[in-house]
């Protein structure tokens, strides 16, 4: 993890009133924004850890977790809707992304889940149950602390959740990052050069590091044989509300997984389901938010049942 990495962590707020913890955030962002404006070198200026706080602790307390490759702005469509629950939101950058992207060959998925649960701990002093926004690795990290903490989250909200990764293009970066490090082949053979202008520090080692989150994870708490049976162990012990968003066109994370993983977890659940004819690739932020526009009444619903 790079200096500004460890710079980036949500600071610990253990023993501290909820007045003392709002003054603690506040001063860590304006100590990251102050760095985003006084370098011209990084160009994603909504890359840092940010929070949205209010005068006093909330009921909830959104958690939002971007995807690989991304930063919090991924979710800037989303904020409106966000902000009319009048719940405290902390929008958490995560190591190698943003304004650290140029420290991604350093981070690894064991960094992330360490962002996650400082982010997690910190939550837990600004409202009395969490509720993840996420989308892709974001969502891994999400079900991780839920599976740890059940007690503390109040829902989760998983777009394109990463749980498990194509295993031939999980096999093809892991393999290749040695010798081709960076992602730009891939993603310029695919017609996406856009995404080769935008995300310019893309590696294979950070798409190889993204597989390794929910696989590490189910195979130290499980003792199942196959993955899929450390799967279902270990999602039906989810009872929090879930909606979840399953891109039937994506090639990035296994859309099997996402249809059996709704099936299993043992709470309330709403699945949405997007056909190939209506769907885009993984992690279009666009297609996310026209999706979540589709499909109010299920997001309603969802929210109602966590207690929104």
């Amino acid at each position: 993890m790079s200096p500004l990495a460890m710079d980036m962590l949500v600071p610990d707020l253990q023993n501290k009133s909820y007045s003392e913890a709002k003054q603690v955030l506040e001063a860590h962002e304006e100590s990251l924004a102050a760095r985003v404006r006084a370098t011209d070198r990084v160009p994603m200026r909504t890359g840092y850890t940010r929070y949205q706080l209010k005068e006093t602790k909330t009921p909830f307390v959104f958690v939002v977790i971007h995807g690989l490759y991304r930063n919090p702005g991924q979710f800037r469509h989303l904020y409106p809707m966000l902000e009319t629950f009048q719940q405290n939101i902390l929008f958490l950058n995560l190591p190698g992304h943003g304004m650290d992207m140029m420290a991604a060959g350093h981070a690894n998925h064991q960094d992330w889940v360490r962002s996650m649960r400082r982010a997690a701990a910190a939550a837990t002093h600004l409202g009395e149950k969490i509720i993840f926004i996420t989308q892709s690795t974001g969502g891994a990290l999400a079900l991780i602390h839920t599976l740890d903490h059940p007690e503390t989250v109040g829902g989760l909200f998983l777009i394109e959740p990463a749980l498990r990764v194509n295993p031939l293009l999980s096999t093809l970066v892991c393999l290749t990052h040695p010798v081709m490090p960076s992602l730009n082949w891939l993603y310029a053979l695919a017609g996406r050069d856009d995404d080769v202008d935008q995300l310019p520090y893309m590696g294979t080692r950070m798409g190889c590091e993204a597989s390794r989150v929910m696989k590490t994870y189910l195979h130290a708490h499980s003792r199942q044989r196959s993955r899929t049976a450390r799967e279902d162990e270990l999602f039906e012990r989810i009872q929090a509300p879930v909606i979840v968003f399953n891109n039937m066109a994506d090639q990035i994370v296994s859309r099997r997984a996402i249809q059996r993983f709704q099936r299993t977890v043992s709470g309330p659940t709403y699945y949405i389901e997007i056909p190939k004819a209506q769907a885009s690739y993984h992690a279009d932020e666009e297609f996310m938010f026209g999706v979540i526009q589709q499909h109010q009444a299920e997001i309603s619903a969802f929210f109602q049942s966590v207690g929104l």
